[in-house]
């Protein structure tokens, strides 16, 4: 008989290469003699009886065995009479040693098995990858969590709450929450239209794992500046299993965050109840099986959302989704291959019933408006995989989403209307939304391919393993909008812009101004991106192992047209990295990187730049309102034009000099085991290399005169300061085309006219007069982990992040102002917006403590909990840059007011980025506690777990946000809400489950 001990603290010698990918995981070991010699000839079994699996990996001369590509599951690795249960997870690599107690192996006297199990943050002890490796089943039924994979995401060291705008997306290492990439088994499932989040709804219980990668992600992944969240669906097995589930909130358990003047959450009201069902299971045993969620859901909110308004939304659709797991062959001739087929289906449609809301007397009056908000669609994948032979494995998925996001609405006929002359905002009229949007449609396809070959003591140089493949996506976008009535009403009081009053007609005047702000937009699009990498996993010596790799992206955007707006190609990537092992016995590694991604073009900048986009403003004095509260236009004293009119040619949109975003990454970090515990410190440096904005070129084209000796007073009357908007690189010099016949004739005649005849003239700026610093971000960051595996009874995990977050843009949104058109934000617009822009980002939390875990109190009963403790976001003050006539335009956009806020009209006092507000240190702390009692139950059916989750159980109210406006927008007078708090922590809430299972 075998003598079978477990070790737990010692790992193999790093000389092998392993293959895992974003659906599988692996596990590799030894075989060696009581002398550490290696044993050649002997077969390790691995099996899954749940699935029929079953393969046999015989020991080549180096005493290596290999069982790659495999699915998330416990499995059996067995020698002779030794046996050793393994759980893998997508992502991660296990390893397994067997020491037999005779130098020939088949006698196998004495059989010692020692391993280290991956942990959840050490996901695969040759890799330098950050993030956090989350299985549902086990970590999340212990430690309280929201259910949505965006609040599983933050337990991940390194890793931040984005702003409540954009639904408090995780913002990873210092990147916004736009640059991060969502795959559902392998599938990038991201939004292509913003890159915030993923395209598709998706219950959380359809998902059996969450790989959170924050850095140091290999060359097979891309388009992310940001970070990767790679989710795993659910299958089935032999074993027929279903059950259900039930999740309740309660209103009357919930608390409420304070009011101020402009958010009124004591009124608010929510209630949340969603019933899961499922069923899984064999069609065939051992070869086809089924696993079907789906989830009814009641929710209705009742929220002031608006200023002036108080909305009831009803959304209870169903979602369902199914996964269908086959093996195609199973041979030892021809290996094994398998698929798998995901269908989702999130189509939902939520009514919103709007009343009035009272701001002085607080109260809610009854209203007639409709809003009707369409959301979600499909989405299908398939993959192949093939374990073609021990030395090769290949796989390919092919994937196809689609999502709507129309907003439509009973009152679109009338316009909006904004009063803002008592100082505050109401809303006046009988409108519904600023904007409504019949169309707005999106769509993504992708085809990749990867294959791992394996390669032993190649040369005499180590073991490689070689990872080859490319990957291509369709993305496509359509949409319809326009402002509801045709236009926005803006009511102010106070001086006529200067731009409007050269002659000083109305200086020192303060009048009554009506702003109509006219929108539409409209058209198909689509965009292509592309990429072929290849990374080397190269074990140098038993103690070294070097992951070099490369990838090369294209990307090409097109226009409303057709014609190629945006072509960025051969964006050379690298990935480096290297592990040693620091005592040569598996327990402690030091480990680098170093490595470059870079970020596609979405596809909001196709529809925003590239289409037929109409946005104008027009100025009146108001002479007083109609009955309707329509005004009654006075003189016309000017207008905005903030886009160009029509369709545009490319070449007049984008400089030919433009670079792809670009990021580098640099890690350097240490991580020690001891038995069940492990603890790492980590150095993280990232740097924006190049960034992507649209801005206007007036002031540009003004200083270009000035430079040549040219009429500024004439070019200054073509470009008033919007009528030339390209995308480019900012701080850097650009070349575009514009219209001849926006040109004066002696700018025209110095660029040498119009030759071809074809009304389009090349232009060349230097970066010194468009006048707007290169756009810069900084994240430098000290990561301490800590980690106790669970066992008897209880786990403890937790990390603390101190980190510095600089730079002058926050790269993609824009938080200051809740502004989602990534890419296309005001920060660079124009020069004067960029000054004091340098400063703390939005996304900067000095320190960052998170701790989580759980006790089996009793037998059938555990508590958990989830605290963070995260230090404050600060502000700065926004106001109307007066003495530039470009840049006040924007309103209260630029880092200039009075942050004293004194009455009265404003100085221009530079209020730097982050240097004048910050917000509060904001303290978490959640717990579960869970109870299974023992119940004389019928066959098959398992015993049913009671939950209950109260999320912020001491009821904290800290501030997550302040109103960062310091100036009327219009007047440029003291905001008198600056400073107030207008975002807290999410406040107490109590979330009562049962679940059922047989």
């Amino acid at each position: 008989m075998a003598l079978l001990t477990t070790a737990g603290v010692a790992l193999l010698a790093p000389q092998q290469a392993r293959a895992q990918d974003a659906t599988s995981g692996e596990i590799f070991g030894k075989v060696l003699d009581d002398s550490g010699n290696p044993v050649a000839g002997v077969d390790v079994v691995l099996s899954d009886d749940s699935r029929g699996f079953r393969a046999t990996s015989t020991t080549g001369s180096d005493g290596v065995f290999r069982f790659a590509r495999l699915a998330n599951g416990d499995y059996v690795a067995t020698l002779g009479d030794a046996t050793r249960t393994v759980r893998v997870s997508a992502g991660t690599v296990q390893t397994l040693a067997f020491t037999v107690g005779s130098a020939n192996a088949k006698t196998l006297e004495q059989v010692v098995v020692t391993g280290q199990a991956a942990t959840s943050t050490s996901k695969d002890y040759y890799s330098q990858e950050s993030g956090i490796n989350i299985d549902i089943d086990n970590l999340l039924t212990r430690v309280p969590v929201p259910r949505n994979i965006f609040s599983a995401a933050l337990l991940a060291p390194g890793t931040t709450a984005g702003d409540a705008s954009f639904g408090n997306l995780p913002s990873f290492s210092g990147s916004s929450v736009s640059e991060n990439v969502y795959q559902i088994n392998g599938y990038n499932s991201s939004d292509p239209r913003r890159f915030l989040g993923l395209m598709n709804q998706i219950p959380f219980e359809f998902f059996q794992q969450i790989d959170v990668k924050t850095g140091g992600f290999q060359a097979e992944y891309g388009r992310a500046t940001g970070g990767i969240i790679s989710l795993v669906t659910r299958s089935g097995s032999n074993d027929f299993t279903a059950g259900s589930s039930v999740f309740y909130t309660p209103e009357d358990l919930r608390a409420h965050s304070p009011d101020s003047s402009e958010v009124f959450n004591s009124k608010d009201a929510s209630k949340n109840v969603e019933t899961n069902v499922w069923a899984g299971g064999a069609l065939i045993k051992d070869r086809l099986f089924f696993y079907g969620l789906v989830n009814f859901r009641t929710n209705t909110i009742k929220d002031f959302e608006d200023v002036g308004t108080f909305d009831t939304i009803k959304d209870n659709d169903p979602f369902w989704g199914l996964n269908i797991d086959g093996v195609l062959l199973d041979s030892e001739a021809w290996g094994r291959h398998s698929f798998t087929w995901t269908h989702i289906d999130d189509k939902r449609t939520s009514l919103d019933n709007q009343d009035g809301f009272d701001r002085d007397s607080r109260t809610v009056f009854p209203g007639d408006t409709l809003i009707t908000r369409n959301r979600g669609g499909n989405t299908d994948i398939i993959k192949y995989t093939g374990v073609v032979r021990d030395w090769l494995t290949v796989s390919g998925t092919y994937g196809k989403s689609d999502n709507v996001t129309d907003t439509t609405s009973n009152k679109d006929a009338n316009p909006r209307i904004l009063d803002r002359r008592s100082g505050s905002t109401a809303i006046l009229g009988d409108s519904a939304t600023t904007t409504f949007t019949p169309v707005n449609a999106n769509s993504r396809e992708e085809y990749r391919f990867d294959s791992d070959i394996f390669l032993t003591d190649l040369f005499g140089f180590g073991d490689h393993k070689i990872r080859l493949g490319f990957d291509h996506e369709n993305l496509s976008s359509d949409e319809v909008s326009r402002r509801s009535g045709n236009a926005l009403y803006i009511y102010s009081i106070g001086a006529v812009p200067v731009r409007f009053d050269p002659n000083g007609v109305f200086a020192g005047q303060t009048v009554e101004l009506v702003t109509r702000d006219r929108r539409t937009t409209g058209g198909s699009f689509k965009t292509t991106y592309e990429a072929l990498y290849a990374e080397d996993r190269w074990a140098v010596t038993d103690r070294l192992t070097l992951n070099l790799g490369v990838r090369s992206e294209d990307g090409e955007n097109f226009a409303i047209d057709g014609s190629s707006f945006v072509k960025l190609n051969n964006q050379f990537d690298f990935r480096n990295g290297f592990t040693f092992d620091t005592f040569g016995d598996g327990t402690s590694r030091v480990y680098g990187f170093y490595g470059r991604t870079h970020q596609g073009v979405p596809n909001n900048t196709n529809v925003r730049l590239a289409g037929s986009e109409v946005f104008v403003r027009e100025f009146f004095l108001l002479n007083g309102l109609n009955p309707d509260d329509t005004p009654i236009t006075g003189q016309f004293l000017g207008e905005d034009q903030v886009s160009p009119l029509g369709i545009q040619d490319p070449k007049t949109l984008v400089s030919s000099t433009l670079k792809a975003q670009s990021q580098d990454e640099y890690i350097l970090g240490f991580e020690k085991t001891f038995g069940l515990y492990t603890f790492g410190i980590k150095g993280v440096y990232r740097k924006l290399r190049a960034g992507i904005e649209d801005g206007a070129m007036d002031r540009g084209l003004r200083q270009f005169a000035a430079d040549n000796g040219l009429d500024v007073a004439a070019m200054a009357n073509k470009f008033r300061g919007f009528n030339q908007f390209i995308l480019f690189n900012p701080g850097s010099d650009v070349s575009f085309f514009t219209q001849a016949g926006n040109l004066p004739a002696d700018a025209l005649a110095f660029l040498g006219g119009d030759p071809d005849g074809d009304g389009l003239v090349e232009v060349n700026l230097t970066a010194d007069q468009i006048g707007v610093p290169k756009q810069r971000r900084r994240y430098t960051a000290i990561e301490l982990t800590g980690e106790r595996a669970f066992a008897d009874g209880w786990s403890l995990q937790g990390s603390y992040t101190w980190s510095r977050l600089r730079g002058n843009s926050e790269g993609g949104p824009k938080s200051d102002i809740g502004q989602s058109d990534v890419g296309l934000t005001q920060d660079f617009d124009t020069a004067g917006l960029q000054i004091n822009s340098q400063g703390r980002l939005p996304n900067d939390r000095k320190h960052n403590f998170k701790l989580f875990g759980a006790y089996e109190v009793a037998d059938g009963f555990t508590i958990g909990a989830n605290f963070t403790l995260a230090s404050p976001r600060h502000f700065g003050c926004l106001g109307v840059l007066q003495s530039d006539p470009i840049a006040s335009q924007f309103g209260a956009s630029a880092f200039t007011c009075d942050p004293d806020g004194e009455n009265g009209p404003l100085p221009t006092v530079g209020t730097p980025r982050g240097s004048v507000l910050k917000s509060e240190w904001t303290k978490v702390l959640d717990m579960t506690f869970a109870f299974t009692p023992k119940l004389d139950l019928p066959a098959g059916l398992k015993n049913p777990e009671f939950r209950v989750d109260i999320f912020n159980i001491l009821n904290l109210d800290d501030v997550t946000d302040r109103q960062e406006v310091g100036e009327d927008p219009d007047s440029g007078d003291v905001n008198v809400a600056f400073g107030e708090a207008i975002g807290f922590i999410a406040p107490r809430s109590v979330r009562l489950s049962v679940r059922m299972e047989f």
